[in-house]
């Protein structure tokens, strides 16, 4: 917008009379009723933007055009005001300006006045140019039809809406886009007509008719007659296939018919459809062996695919899809040791291998069509002949043997090494977009010429740590994007590339406030081949990361509105702008394994929480699912910080609930697993203590003391879960 406003302050300046530096000419437009126009306004094109201009209080814009403060100032664009029409555009002579294409009345038109790409103008200056318009018009076009017969009209969008009595209208005051009828395609048209008796042409392959608006200055009838295909098909033809139905394309009067069966009896009308074509559903690559009708065999046309016949009422036509004889193809080679520039062909959608190809007895069906494909690769290609024929594609016409001659030379190759131990897992091209295959962990490649470069991309969670030159050492791969790139390639040359798998095997966890938000992504280690999409879910995430994962990091957690505030091990992060403007976290790339990372949607005052635990209980405190409190006394804690407490295992007794935990005096029940739970949501003290109700504590067991199971059976000391010592129960 500030563009916009900054140029038209500029032409502003220039109408009022400031000096153009290059050649202008000035042109006075003129309406008869500026209300008549849309919003009251012209558009004035002036260089890519279109800046609004209104007309004086005598109905008159006066406009500079031409090089104005170096942009061009092109053309003018007037709109009508819905409801009105444009009826004319006129020079004070009453000849037309130059204006885009239009048949008036219309809605809108370009008036051109200056040719920027040839600096040439349209008009002359001093010109006055006046802008007739009307009040609109209503042009309905109306179709009557038998509604049984009706499929849809189509102009912006396809309307089906049927109608009882076989009338629809269709409003194209404002509009010169042309408007479709059709039928259903069991129906055809016999005449169009319009309200004076003009026949429209219509299209019965395909059951339409068009009629377009600029034809008519004012509303018009189209009456449509029409009649059933199936009523007029008076004649029928037997089709009778030897071979899968499903092979055949039958064509009447250009529309498909589907052969369902073996035999198949197909209706026609002997005056409009009585043109038939037969050829093979793989058309061009495949042929139909024979094709007969009333005993009479058809020739096929053009390239050999295609039968075509007019046959009369009670007709058989006999089609035998595919030849049953076999005609021996022999290949040769011009030069000796040149075998290998065959590298297949392909016959009726069928790959036949070059060790195929070779072998004695190769033959194909008797009127295949095959296409050879040749190893450009390793071989110069100085010629392919089939029967004699120069070309890569050849057809079996005859039982006689066939012979494809190959003429080919073999060039001295350049050869380089790759090594690398995750081949699997590496994808290689060259600058000409051929991929490199690798076919172990040390494949020589044989090109003959050595490529310019390879781009290198590591797969299936892999990471590349390093693209080498064997005999120096030195790097040759630069990273763009995860694609590497490796240049100066030479020949006799070993690249080794080493990858490896990236592991995430350390663990942090990251908390989202429980808040609206926009975006709750992370991406890490973007833009490469290990990325890692993190959708964060609101409260805890734990989350499984690697070496440098963070520092490739990209954080999408956006509020609904402002920017959102982290904190890394309860430290506020630092935010600073980047380079599109936008706010981003400040080390975060130094995250390591036990950090805990929270984002809230604003800055957040912290929770006093205190803990008082008595001197002989043994209980392990958490903060953040994953960080140990080794010595709890008082911490400051963001809202929404979990802490878990659970009775420590020693070695005399199992992790079993034995506790009494208070939160401001309130006594706190411990989940199933006897963990307690608490969240932060203001000042709290919490009281740990030995559950004096519980049979369990902490007793040194003697290997000389007996111990008995609850059964009263003499057992280790040592021996673990509940049993009695010297009188009392202990839990192990």
């Amino acid at each position: 917008m500030k563009k916009i406003y900054t140029l038209l302050t500029l032409f502003v300046a220039s109408l009022l009379g400031l000096a153009a530096q290059a050649e202008t000419r000035t042109v006075t437009f003129h309406v008869d009723d500026p209300a008549s126009l849309k919003n009251q306004q012209v558009e004035c094109k002036v260089g890519s933007d279109y800046i609004p201009y209104s007309f004086d209080e005598n109905n008159s814009l006066e406009i500079v055009f031409g090089r104005v403060n170096d942009e061009p100032v092109k053309d003018l664009y007037v709109a009508a005001a819905d409801g009105y029409q444009i009826t004319s555009v006129k020079l004070a002579d009453g000849s037309s300006p130059t204006t885009s294409y239009v048949t008036f009345p219309t809605s809108d038109v370009t008036i051109n006045c200056f040719d920027s790409g040839y600096d040439e103008f349209l008009i002359n200056d001093g010109d006055e140019i006046f802008i007739e318009t009307q009040k609109a018009q209503q042009k309905i076009f109306t179709f009557k039809a038998n509604p049984e017969h009706f499929s849809k009209i189509l102009q912006y969008t396809s309307d089906t809406t049927p109608s009882e009595d076989g009338v629809w209208t269709i409003d194209v005051t404002d509009t010169y886009r042309a408007v479709y009828f059709y039928l259903k395609d069991e129906y055809n048209f016999s005449k169009v007509i319009d309200s004076t008796g003009k026949e429209i042409s219509f299209n019965n392959s395909y059951h339409y008719f068009y009629v377009s608006p600029s034809d008519y200055a004012a509303s018009e009838t189209f009456t449509v007659e029409s009649y059933s295909l199936n009523d007029s098909r008076s004649a029928s033809v037997t089709i009778n296939i030897d071979g899968n139905p499903d092979d055949v394309t039958l064509l009447r009067a250009g529309e498909e018919v589907k052969l369902q069966d073996v035999i198949n009896e197909v209706k026609f009308n002997p005056e409009t459809e009585n043109s038939f074509i037969l050829r093979h559903r793989v058309y061009r690559s495949k042929r139909l062996y024979k094709v007969t009708l009333d005993d009479q065999e058809i020739e096929p046309e053009g390239d050999y695919s295609e039968f075509a016949f007019n046959p009369v009422d009670g007709s058989v036509v006999e089609v035998t899809v595919e030849s049953d004889i076999n005609v021996p193809v022999k290949f040769e080679f011009t030069n000796k040791g040149t075998e290998g520039a065959l590298s297949r062909i392909t016959c009726n959608g069928v790959e036949y291998t070059n060790e195929q190809c070779l072998e004695d007895g190769f033959s194909l069906k008797l009127f295949s069509t095959f296409y050879v494909e040749c190893n450009e690769a390793e071989f110069d290609i100085e010629g392919v002949y089939c029967n004699g024929e120069y070309g890569f594609t050849g057809t079996i016409m005859t039982e006689d043997e066939y012979v494809v001659t190959i003429t080919a030379t073999t060039p001295q190759l350049k050869e380089f090494t790759i090594k690398c131990d995750a081949w699997e897992h590496v994808s290689i091209e060259d600058n000409r977009y051929d991929a490199v295959t690798l076919t172990g962990s040390e494949t020589t490649i044989k090109k003959r010429e050595l490529p310019e470069y390879l781009k290198v991309k590591v797969l299936d969670g892999y990471m590349m740590n390093s693209i080498t030159d064997e005999a120096t050492g030195e790097s040759l791969a630069e990273d763009y994007y995860g694609t590497f790139w490796v240049e100066g390639i030479k020949e006799g040359m070993t690249i080794v590339i080493d990858a490896n798998e990236f592991v995430r095997d350390q663990e942090m966890v990251i908390y989202l406030e429980d808040a609206e938000w926009a975006r709750q992504d992370i991406s890490l280690n973007d833009w490469t081949s290990f990325e890692k999409r993190i959708s964060v879910d609101k409260g805890y995430n734990h989350v499984m990361f690697g070496e440098g994962d963070f520092a490739n990091a990209v954080f999408l957690v956006e509020p609904l509105e402002g920017t959102p505030v982290m904190y890394l091990n309860d430290e506020k992060v630092e935010m600073e702008e980047d380079s599109w403007g936008g706010l981003v976290p400040v080390g975060l790339d130094k995250i390591k394994a036990g950090d805990v990372l929270k984002i809230y949607s604003e800055e957040k005052a912290t929770h006093t929480v205190t803990y008082q635990i008595a001197a002989d209980v043994n209980a392990e405190v958490y903060h953040d699912h994953i960080v140990a409190i080794d010595s709890p006394a008082s911490h400051s804690l963001l809202p929404g910080t979990e802490i878990h407490i659970k009775p420590a295992a020693t070695k005399t007794r199992s992790a079993v609930s034995g506790l009494i935990v208070k939160v401001n005096d309130q006594v706190v029940e411990p989940a199933e697993d006897g963990v307690y739970t608490i969240t932060t949501d203001g000042d709290k003290t919490i009281n740990i203590a030995n559950d004096p109700t519980s049979s369990i504590s902490e007793i040194t067991a003697d290997e000389n003391v007996k111990s008995y199971d609850l059964m009263g059976r003499r057992v280790s000391a040592n021996h673990r879960g509940l049993t009695i010592i010297n009188g009392r129960k202990v839990m192990k």
